[in-house]
């Protein structure tokens, strides 16, 4: 990659994630009314995934969960939305081809979120240390969009296992 699309790829993904970084449309809402973190940001208190490419043209999503999701699943599950489509993974041949074939606004596509839905059962999965829990993510007519592979780190576990034994 020459320099100048370099510093162009990285201005715009700059600008984007500060326009759209803070959205509530960008990523998982806090876990409770009073919780001050950024979801956006993943840390000691949630685990992340990236999610697989798409079938028409390559991209990828990243989700984080709230660890205190896994310490006592909520009974409706886990809701929350992805970050917007990462630019750099985009596969920019086969996404103007897919524009050609289906019509879309461009910058709608490359600006896109999921809506991720996580059952309670789901989330006992991951709490109880089983690897890659498959989440499955639709589009809004339903069509196969990604999959999300969620694994607790140990020190997630951990930290649900004090958790939950009344220890923290």
């Amino acid at each position: 990659m020459n320099r100048r699309k370099f510093l162009a790829s990285t201005t715009t993904m700059t600008a984007a994630a500060c326009l759209i970084g803070k959205s509530p449309r960008a990523c998982s809402a806090p876990a409770s009314p009073g919780q001050q973190e950024d979801p956006c940001i993943p840390g000691l208190d949630y685990i992340s995934a990236e999610a697989t490419g798409c079938l028409r043209y390559e991209h990828f999503h990243r989700f984080s969960i709230p660890v205190s999701a896994l310490i006592a699943p909520p009974a409706e599950g886990f809701i929350g939305r992805t970050t917007t489509l990462d630019q750099l993974s985009l596969d920019v041949v086969a996404l103007h081809k897919f524009l050609e074939d289906t019509g879309f606004n461009e910058k709608m596509i490359r600006f896109h979120s999921h809506e991720v839905k996580i059952t309670p059962e789901q989330l006992e999965r991951i709490a109880q240390g089983e690897k890659e829990v498959a989440v499955e993510v639709k589009t809004p007519k339903g069509n196969f969009g990604h999959i999300f592979y969620f694994t607790a780190s140990q020190s997630a576990l951990i930290k649900i296992v004090r958790a939950r034994s009344g220890g923290e």
